[in-house]
């Protein structure tokens, strides 16, 4: 239910240490955090603070065991260190009958709690602390999204960067890259090999579009980090669609900590072949230039319909807000016993008649409980015993495989030298019996493990099609590629020249 004493909502942003106070339906940056006991606070977890992992659980597990069948599961797949204490979140994402796919979110709890601590310290609690990648959930819910459809995220911090995918309205994955505003300034200096300009400049020099209408090297360096990046958001892009079946995005939604970057759009499109919009545009029709940090807005929506009872996400926050005292186990403890004082003083005489035989009752009963907890007890110490040994079978179980592995693989290695091996003279000698069929003439010849790299021309660009032709009919099964992307035609000399790159299997 909704707080109706609640003054504000304050948002934390830990990473940029900025801060925003929502309250009348607008926004006002809180230069000094200070505890205010009416005001509610919500902060996130950053993509790359999380460990997401997709688990797949059978379905006819009972939903009150799911959890932790999942942490059981987590811990022995990932290896987490036991001495570690994590927090397990899981998400479900589907399924096929038999199995139950959860992407499951994994926290280090002592970590969080150390970079939230400083925070905590002066405002004392913090309610919700969400996963950044769910914090997008409350725009369907909200009906600012359509539920029935497929959207990409991409936003921009100042020190991670993140692209989350939802499915039909729903946390399908997500993923961290480094350009982060921190790694994309980094990426500009390597580049330049110096410190050519500082880091607020660098971000105006973004915020401005300065890749497109600045001038020299400037220009030059962020046209090329941008064209990095896209590229890697477009490899993340089509892993998505393969694994998870996202057969069409509706919209990509770009947001920036920093500002929004003027002409984005055009990257989106060049890059993802994807519609965009500015994230901020889901909730506002003002200029997004002028409007704060989105991340902060969404915090704002996600407090609102978790507090309603609308929504349920992971909480992380190491520093909840105790509940009402009437709600806690000493306050239930003195409301009852004021009810037994009561109904003492009324029914002194029927309570200690009861008193006397419950009294006798729960004696027997204790006996009988020590019984039973003992031989539990006996059980139990069985028990860990058999699953220490378990656990040192296991340890030798892996040791063992590992080391059949490794024979295992040396044994294959002197097995295909011995009886499969081809001399690189005879594959050389093979290619080079196949272009003498053609009017190519061959300048150079380079051999790298399994690729050949032919430096040729030829009048013809037909010749080295047909080659090619020969080869792979000759060759077949033997050839992984063969890519011609550096064959150009030399309008002076009048002649097709390039490098054709044939990359043979590592049996050939």
């Amino acid at each position: 239910m909704g707080n109706k004493n609640a003054n504000a909502i304050v948002t934390l942003d830990i990473y940029s240490q900025k801060f925003y106070k929502f309250e009348g339906g607008s926004f006002d940056l809180v230069r000094k955090l200070k505890a205010n006991k009416k005001d509610r606070y919500i902060s996130y977890v950053t993509n790359s603070d999380l460990i997401i992992e997709p688990m797949d659980i059978s379905s006819h597990i009972p939903d009150e065991e799911i959890e932790s069948v999942i942490i059981d599961k987590v811990y022995d797949e990932l290896r987490l260190d036991t001495a570690v204490e994590y927090g397990v979140y899981p998400v479900k994402i589907g399924g096929d009958g038999s199995l139950d796919k959860y992407q499951t979110i994994i926290v280090d709890k002592s970590s969080i709690k150390e970079k939230f601590e400083p925070f905590a310290k002066k405002i004392k609690y913090i309610d919700y602390v969400v996963p950044a990648p769910l914090l997008f959930k409350p725009l369907y819910t909200l009906g600012k999204l359509k539920d029935k459809q497929n959207d990409m995220f991409i936003y921009f911090g100042d020190v991670d960067t993140f692209i989350t995918f939802y499915k039909r309205g729903e946390f399908i994955y997500s993923k961290s890259i480094d350009f982060s505003l921190k790694d994309m300034y980094a990426r500009a200096c390597q580049l330049a090999q110096e410190v050519f300009i500082t880091e607020d400049e660098f971000r105006n020099s973004l915020r401005k579009g300065a890749y497109k209408e600045g001038e020299g090297r400037l220009k030059e360096l962020l046209t090329q980090i941008l064209n990095e990046c896209f590229l890697s958001i477009n490899d993340i892009l089509v892993y998505a669609k393969r694994v998870y079946g996202l057969d069409k995005i509706a919209k990509v939604y770009v947001g920036f900590s920093w500002g929004y970057i003027d002409g984005i759009e055009s990257y989106v499109k060049n890059y993802l072949s994807l519609d965009s919009a500015p994230l901020s545009s889901i909730y506002s029709s003002a200029d997004p230039s002028k409007l704060i940090d989105p991340i902060h807005a969404l915090m704002i929506f996600a407090y609102k319909e978790l507090d309603a009872g609308i929504i349920e996400l992971p909480n992380l926050t190491p520093f909840p807000r105790p509940l009402p005292f009437m709600k806690r186990p000493a306050g239930i403890l003195v409301t009852l016993g004021t009810i037994t004082a009561l109904a003492v003083s009324s029914f002194v005489l029927y309570d200690y008649a009861v008193g006397f035989t419950t009294q006798l009752n729960n004696s027997m009963l204790q006996k009988e409980k020590r019984k039973y907890v003992a031989e539990a007890n006996k059980y139990k110490t069985i028990i860990n015993q058999k699953q220490q040994k378990l656990k040192a079978m296991q340890k030798m179980k892996d040791k063992l495989q590992k080391l059949y592995e490794s024979k295992k693989s040396k044994l294959k290695e002197v097995y295909n030298k011995k009886f499969k091996y081809k001399l690189k003279s005879e594959q050389l000698l093979d290619i080079t019996k196949v272009l003498e069929n053609y009017d190519i003439f061959s300048k150079n010849i380079t051999v790298t493990d399994t690729m050949y790299m032919i430096d040729l021309e030829s009048p013809d660009d037909k010749q080295i099609t047909a080659f090619v032709k020969d080869l792979v009919k000759r060759f077949n099964l033997s050839i992984n590629d063969i890519n011609l992307d550096d064959i150009k035609y030399d309008k002076k000399d009048r002649l097709y020249k390039g490098i054709v790159k044939i990359e043979f299997t590592k049996d050939y």
